[in-house]
């Protein structure tokens, strides 16, 4: 049977969303104890099962309405995660903070990269990109003409595209 543990609390300490948001998103972190957790007050945050304590909250990605969900990549070290503006973002889950100020917060994190996704033909006004994940075998979408692993991340929006994107070396002809 099930017994009940405990709870955790993602929310804002303080603001207008200290009562906290919908969870959206539940994933866990590969190798680790830890969870990701995504929420629609635009924030992704990864918390540490060991003590329920919040290791990092990722900023950068839009997500007020809708139900999409941040993951990482198999290896662990990045975050993924699509946004109702219509970009994919993309975070690293560690830093270097040795040369960083003394006063620069460790558990948040604000510095990733993004990119904006074309728009399918049938696209509505509100472009969102609802679902972004690394794919789990990427040598399937690469073909060809690209040697060692190359990055591959799919993306879906909300009128039903799906679009895949490949970063590799070519090989050496």
């Amino acid at each position: 049977y099930l017994k009940y543990h405990t709870q955790i609390r993602a929310r804002s300490s303080r603001g207008k969303n200290a009562k906290g948001r919908k969870i959206t998103g539940i994933v866990p972190m590969p190798g680790e104890d830890k969870i990701l957790i995504s929420s629609n007050d635009s924030r992704v945050r990864l918390y540490d099962l060991k003590d329920h304590s919040l290791v990092c909250k990722y900023k950068g990605a839009s997500n007020r309405t809708s139900q999409i969900e941040a993951s990482f990549s198999a290896s662990g070290c990045h975050i993924i995660s699509g946004s109702e503006n219509g970009h994919v973002s993309l975070w690293r889950t560690s830093h270097d903070f040795s040369r960083a100020p003394p006063t620069t917060r460790r558990d948040l994190n604000d510095f990733y990269e993004s990119f904006t996704a074309p728009a399918s033909v049938q696209t509505s006004e509100n472009h969102r990109i609802t679902a972004a994940v690394f794919a789990p075998v990427p040598g399937l979408f690469a073909g060809e003409g690209i040697r060692n692993e190359p990055e591959v991340i799919v993306e879906a929006d909300f009128d039903g595209g799906i679009r895949v994107y490949t970063k590799g070396v070519p090989a050496s002809s």
